[in-house]
């Protein structure tokens, strides 16, 4: 089920968007990308995948984790 920690993440992600320039990408992926972020909104269906949708595609946060072992 999709949390807090995914949504408040993706605002995140949207707010440094509208500050920030990509490093490495061309012009035309970084219009693509805030595209994405900006059309994008929450799986209507919270426990299935994908966490956001937009109309060609979707989002799927994944939290990586790892220890010292």
């Amino acid at each position: 089920m999709r949390g807090e920690a995914e949504r408040n993440c993706f605002d995140l992600v949207k707010q440094h968007l509208k500050q920030e320039d990509f490093f490495g990408t061309t012009v035309e992926d970084d219009r693509l990308i805030r595209k994405i972020i900006d059309t994008s909104w929450e799986n209507p269906k919270s426990s299935e995948f994908p966490d956001f949708i937009f109309d060609e595609g979707f989002v799927e946060h994944f939290q990586v984790t790892s220890s010292k072992v």
